[in-house]
Order: C-alpha cells, then sequence, then structure tokens
C-alpha cells in the first residue's frame, strides 16, 4: 500500500509547488465546481408583504431568513412575541410597521433582487428562503458602518478586472448589490433567528445584532422605543 501513498502525496506537494499553468488552472477550475459558491438567482420584486417576507412577480413569497422582524399584525406570532419581550401586541404592531416602512424604502415594486439560497431552499409552506440582495449603485459605507462591506456581493465586473483593484473602481465597474438581510439587523430592525440548517451567516449576524445594540440602533434606541426583551440573546431554534 505504502509504494502507492508516497507516490501520490509527492504528486501532491508537487501540484502545490508548481507554477499556474493552464493546467494547473483547469484543475483548479473543477476543484470550485466539486465546491461550488451558494445557488443563486436574481428575481423581480412585486411587493413587500412585511419586514421579512417579499413577495416575487412570478407569485413565489420568499422569507428572509436568518432574521425575525415584528409582525404587523395581530397573529398569533405577535402574541408570542408580546409575552417573550414584554411588549403589548399594539407596541408590536407599530414596530411591524415601521420595520416594513423601512423595507419598503429600500426595495420596491419592480426592482431586480438576487436570492441566495442556504441548505435549505424553501420551508413547509412552500416559502423560498433567501438571503435577498438588493442592488445599491456606487454604494459609499460612511463611517460607521464598515461592517457592511463584507455583505456587499459584485457582479458584472468587467473581464480581466482583478480582485486586488481599487476599491473605487471597482464600485464603479461593478454592480454591487447588498444583503437586506443583513442591512436589517446592522439597523436595528430585526432579531437573528437561527434555525438549523440554515446557519451560514449565524455568527456575522449575531455580531451585527450585538453592536446595534450596543449603538441603540432602530428598536433598541430606548429613547423611542423602550424595546427591552426579556430575552437578551438572539433566537435560536435548533
Amino acid at each position: 500500500m505504502k509504494k502507492f501513498i508516497i507516490p501520490l502525496i509527492v504528486m501532491v506537494i508537487a501540484f502545490i509547488a508548481m507554477p499556474k499553468s493552464p493546467v494547473r488552472e483547469h484543475v483548479e477550475q473543477v476543484m470550485d465546481h466539486l465546491n461550488p459558491p451558494p445557488e443563486t438567482m436574481f428575481a423581480n420584486v412585486n411587493r413587500i408583504v412585511d419586514g421579512d417576507t417579499i413577495e416575487l412577480a412570478n407569485g413565489d413569497t420568499v422569507r428572509l431568513i436568518g432574521i425575525d422582524a415584528p409582525e404587523s399584525r395581530a397573529n398569533d406570532k405577535a402574541k408570542r412575541d408580546a409575552q417573550r419581550t414584554g411588549q403589548d401586541v399594539r407596541r408590536i404592531k407599530q414596530m411591524g410597521k415601521e420595520v416594513t416602512r423601512f423595507v419598503k424604502g429600500v426595495v420596491r415594486k419592480g426592482d431586480r433582487v438576487m436570492l441566495e439560497f442556504d441548505a435549505q431552499k424553501t420551508d413547509r409552506y412552500g416559502r423560498l428562503l433567501a438571503y435577498v440582495y438588493r442592488e445599491v449603485e456606487g454604494y459609499q459605507p460612511g463611517r460607521d458602518d464598515q461592517t457592511l462591506e463584507g455583505f456587499i456581493v459584485e457582479t458584472n465586473c468587467p473581464h480581466g478586472m482583478r480582485d486586488e483593484a481599487p476599491r473605487f473602481e471597482r464600485r464603479r465597474s461593478c454592480r454591487q448589490w447588498l444583503m437586506l438581510n443583513a442591512e436589517l439587523v446592522y439597523d436595528g430592525y430585526v432579531q437573528p433567528m437561527t434555525i438549523s440548517p440554515n446557519v451560514r451567516y449565524s455568527d456575522e449576524f449575531k455580531d451585527l445584532y450585538q453592536e446595534a445594540r450596543r449603538k441603540e440602533r432602530g428598536f433598541w434606541d430606548n429613547r423611542q422605543w423602550r424595546y427591552n426583551p426579556k430575552k437578551q440573546n438572539p433566537i435560536s431554534y435548533r
């Protein structure tokens, strides 16, 4: 067995050490295919249902995964949220309408969005489960929101543009998409909600959540909302 293993190890080491060549580039492309990037698709928006749900032009409903927004209607979940947070249902509805208003302000009917899927593509209700990206032309993060840089995806970059190209050049030349799920956590309008196996960004969302609370953004601004959930940590259903 050793006479087969040792030559194989030598071949792997030689491959790693060898300079770039058409053959090696082809092998790397095959490896990338075996470990593909997250599945994505583009779609047009028909309407915003609420703070964490949108309807596409083809009739599909999309539930933004990894987050949980306050309910905008007095349903059973609103009652459970009221019990959990210490707020009354009327206050929960106000908050739900506020986050829905925010989403409607940044994503409008007819807008093109990009959907990124996690381990499960649909839930038991038939809704698509996705991280939703909205296009942000020439997005320029301010001093205080550098954290969102990691949630920007670039597409349609000119052929041959290097990854290390200056940021201003990439913004000018590529289409930029910002993840709405992360933006809502960052701005303090939603809480993280982790439901396995869709956990790709769970750690990042928890970090954004803690920062939003610390900097009193959105609903964590107690001067306006006085929103102090009894359960201080992000929701986690395993």
